[in-house]
């Protein structure tokens, strides 16, 4: 391993300081000291990368890895339904006062699910399952309400887990109205 604190000088700089040349010895550097500066190059991006990585990831007060950041508390409150295309997930701010993260999927047959502002549904329009604003069902062939990832509040951002999904609540009583025109008959 080369001396980081003395390194060893070019061969061309060799050359330029000694008064001798030895004939039919090349000054040029070979194919071992181009593989090792490759080597060299590639370990120093990896860690630098593998460095900012972990920033992101830790320096961002995230719980971990399957965890994606949906916004601010005040912004979940003030929009009310948040759409998060990296969980493919809304996030909904509950009256309980803890957002809840609901995964755009039919528990029906996996069709993406779209908010409609108007009615303040969750509608899958495909096979006509509709869901409350907390994601419970209401109508449709889905065999219950929207399944959930669990999330958190960490320094005031909201954060989702990826990594495990929570069946939906069972059909129930409907006893929700919308609070507007539904959207899939627009």
């Amino acid at each position: 391993m080369p001396d980081l604190d003395h390194p060893r000088p070019t061969p061309r700089l060799v050359q330029v300081l000694t008064t001798e040349h030895h004939e039919g010895v090349s000054t040029e550097p070979g194919r071992r000291g181009h593989a090792l500066l490759v080597i060299a190059v590639t370990v120093v991006a990896v860690s630098a990368t593998t460095i900012l990585l972990v920033e992101l990831v830790v320096g961002s007060g995230s719980p971990g890895p399957p965890w994606v950041r949906a916004g601010s508390v005040s912004e979940v409150q003030r929009r009310q339904v948040v759409y998060v295309p990296v969980a493919r997930a809304y996030v909904v701010d509950a009256s309980s006062g803890n957002p809840i993260a609901l995964y755009a999927r039919s528990p029906h047959l996996g069709e993406r699910i779209r908010y409609c502002a108007s009615s303040g549904w969750f509608e899958e329009q495909a096979h006509g399952s509709m869901f409350d604003g907390l994601g419970r069902y209401v109508l449709g062939p889905a065999p219950r309400g929207l399944d959930r990832f669990d999330v958190r509040i960490i320094d005031d951002n909201v954060w989702v887990d990826t990594s495990n999904l929570v069946l939906g609540p069972p059909r129930g009583p409907a006893d929700t109205h919308p609070s507007g025109p539904l959207c899939r008959s627009q």
